[in-house]
């Protein structure tokens, strides 16, 4: 499973419990701090939804990067020239990251 599915899943059941009431996400979830008020759950449940926002932030970006790459070196095969070692290279390396990630 993709970390972010793991982590809108998560928040998911945040939200849900956090409708109810602050004991209930502390006995009802799994893998949180204790929470002693509404005050912790809303800072937990900010920092949740910044990782998710910062994970489609990063996966955005390397998506942009490999796209790039990836047309310089099929426009060097189209014109018959090979593409630079640090194109080639640097495209493997975004690729591995992420699929690493769980993000293609």
């Amino acid at each position: 499973m993709r970390i972010k599915q793991i982590l809108e899943n998560h928040l998911g059941d945040l939200r849900f419990w956090q409708t109810v009431d602050t004991e209930s996400v502390n006995h009802y979830t799994g893998g949180t701090p204790y929470f002693s008020g509404a005050s912790d759950l809303n800072g937990y449940v900010h920092s949740v939804e910044s990782a998710i926002d910062r994970h489609r932030t990063e996966v955005s970006l390397l998506l942009g990067e490999a796209r790039m790459l990836a047309e310089k070196v099929n426009l060097n095969r189209f014109e018959g020239t090979v593409p630079s070692d640090y194109d080639t290279t640097r495209l493997c390396e975004v690729l591995d990251i992420l699929l690493e990630r769980g993000s293609i």
